[in-house]
């Protein structure tokens, strides 16, 4: 048993994380996978070809992970007035959605699923850290989200929660396009 642990352990220890894949198929970039702490200079250097004042796509689909990496791929994205997509049945949480609410338009395909959590740390993965989640909430604001989107996000904790169909839809109109309630 006491070995049979230790393996275990050796194993998960052992274990690399792997960081994103970011590619460019059909003159989309394209992101799947968990965002690490390099993806940001990963997608950059994949990018780089692609900035050329047209309107790019950047197809995402994650199970979340880093989000400084986020923020920063989410701010060259705004800066470039690139659309997002998740697209379909794709799935977009956690840091993932950082960079999704970027794009101009933010979009997602049928049966895609988007997903939020509280922030937290390595060092302490199964508690929430507030001042993460106020950096979150503060991009996300930045990237002029609706506020429902962003209040479901403060209500958050763990495991994740998914993001209701109405609230994402929402969330995939621009606030000067928005009907007013």
């Amino acid at each position: 048993m006491k070995r049979t642990l230790l393996l275990t352990v050796a194993l998960l220890v052992a274990t690399p994380c792997h960081s994103a894949e970011i590619t460019i198929y059909r003159g989309e970039i394209i992101v799947t996978g968990r965002i690490e702490q390099d993806d940001y200079e990963k997608f950059l250097g994949t990018a780089a070809g692609m900035v050329d004042g047209k309107k790019q796509t950047v197809r995402i689909s994650s199970p979340g992970g880093h989000m400084n990496p986020a923020i920063r791929i989410g701010k060259f994205i705004r800066e470039q007035g690139w659309k997002t997509l998740v697209p379909e049945f794709g799935h977009c949480a956690s840091a993932c959605l950082l960079i999704w609410a970027a794009g101009i338009p933010r979009l997602f395909g049928p049966g895609a699923i988007l997903g939020a959590h509280c922030v937290t740390t390595l060092e302490n993965p199964t508690q929430c850290y507030e001042p993460g989640n106020v950096r979150y909430r503060e991009f996300l604001r930045s990237m002029e989200m609706p506020e429902e989107f962003i209040e479901l996000h403060r209500k958050t904790t763990l495991p994740i929660v998914w993001v209701p169909l109405d609230t994402a839809a929402n969330a995939t109109v621009l606030p000067q396009n928005r009907n007013p309630k």
